[in-house]
């Protein structure tokens, strides 16, 4: 049930991510960055999920 809710929110918060990006209109190297600060933070909240589930 953990990991589930966690996908649900890794789903949404993406969504979220990708929508406000589309507004922004940011630079190719700040795309590049922001993707990588999403990817590292989304990975410590699942890597956190994953020990909470377990």
């Amino acid at each position: 049930m953990v990991m589930t809710m966690a996908g649900i929110g890794v789903g949404l918060s993406f969504d979220l991510f990708r929508a406000g990006r589309g507004f922004a209109h940011p630079r190719s190297w700040v795309l590049h960055h922001s993707d990588l600060v999403f990817r590292c933070s989304i990975s410590v909240f699942l890597a956190a999920a994953l020990g909470y589930g377990n």
